[in-house]
């Protein structure tokens, strides 16, 4: 019963995101990204709850957390009009506490050198892996 309860929970949170990215978020680049990020956070929450992974889908895990999270981060500093995205899925402190941990937990799963592995599995162009090269330049050349 408990368990069917989070999963309800889980899926409210999700539906009044997606509905908040609808109603709130104007550009339609940054609205595939914050889906997209939706999708990852979901599974590191997911992974902190009791999902096993292994140090291998770990590494990978991040690297596709890492890089959507710097693409959100690029396209947030240039739309500076539109909605923290990150702030509004972490809405409120239990979450945000939860998320640190959840990272953390990943991050011991993959061992004491996972950084620098991260790093050199990270696409060379930030949101390389999410956007088209069209999409990357309409939001680079905006000011």
């Amino acid at each position: 019963m408990v368990i069917c309860f989070g999963v309800n929970a889980a899926n409210e949170k999700n539906d009044e995101f997606h509905h908040y990215l609808h109603q709130n978020v104007t550009n339609q680049t940054l609205k595939k990204v914050a889906f997209e990020a939706d999708i990852i956070w979901d599974e590191m929450f997911s992974i902190y709850r009791g999902k096993k992974i292994n140090e291998l889908d770990a590494r990978n895990f991040m690297v596709e957390l890492v890089s959507t999270e710097m693409c959100l981060r690029r396209l947030q500093s240039k739309l500076l009009s539109e909605p923290s995205i990150k702030a509004e899925y972490l809405d409120t402190v239990d979450l945000s506490f939860e998320y640190v941990k959840a990272q953390n937990y990943i991050y011991q799963t993959m061992g004491a050198d996972y950084q620098d592995s991260i790093i050199s599995l990270l696409p060379n162009k930030t949101c390389g892996d999410h956007l088209t090269q069209d999409e990357i330049e309409n939001i680079i050349n905006k000011n």
